[in-house]
């Protein structure tokens, strides 16, 4: 089940201690009103409850998708003592992993575009592949190459659109911010639709 924890914290504005729940592992089909916070951003935001400023809490996760069987593991810095006790804590519950494809992110973009894939019923390798296609060839072009480029559905089903965002990742846990994109790549293939609702 969906486990929350309450963890205290220090306001980086006021240095009040409010008190602030954690979700360790998220169930999406029991509880879609978490997977659409995390759709929204609003997963990892924290408010003060002296003076409401807003910060960012950058902390594992895990989120399990029993539909389309997939788990997606959230770790900011790859720990991998942290993954393993994640997916320890999913065996003891009584998921059997060989039933899901497990992807493992460490960046707070990353995880909301997978959870947004896999929401949709798409095959994120699938988009990854159409990401790297359309990719620009040149070192120099940092703000649309591969690694800058997030899935975000926009519009019919009949294309998908593939954004390019600018994200500051804040080390010290506060507030974020993210420029919009100057450019979204349009994709059409005729290939592409079939194979995000393919099967893994």
């Amino acid at each position: 089940m969906t486990t929350i924890f309450l963890t205290k914290t220090n306001c980086t504005n006021c240095g009040k201690q409010s008190t602030f729940e954690r979700l360790d592992r998220v169930y999406a089909v029991k509880t879609p009103e978490i997977v659409s916070a995390i759709l929204d951003w609003d997963f990892f935001k924290f408010s003060c409850h002296n003076c409401n400023h807003m910060v960012l809490i950058d902390y594992p996760t895990v989120v399990v998708d029993e539909e389309q069987k997939t788990i997606i593991q959230y770790c900011a810095d790859g720990n991998v003592d942290v993954l393993s006790m994640q997916i320890c804590s999913l065996i003891s519950e009584g998921v059997n992993l060989s039933e899901y494809r497990i992807r493992v992110v460490s960046d707070i973009e990353s995880f909301v575009e997978k959870v947004q894939i896999v929401s949709a019923g798409y095959d994120d390798r699938a988009i990854e592949l159409m990401k790297y296609m359309n990719s620009p060839f040149e070192d120099g072009d940092i703000q649309f190459n591969y690694e800058h480029m997030i899935f975000t559905k926009v519009g019919h089903e009949s294309y998908t659109k593939v954004m390019g965002i600018q994200v500051c990742r804040a080390k010290t846990r506060g507030a974020f911010s993210f420029s919009k994109s100057v450019f979204i790549l349009r994709i059409v293939c005729s290939f592409s639709i079939s194979w995000l609702h393919c099967s893994s």
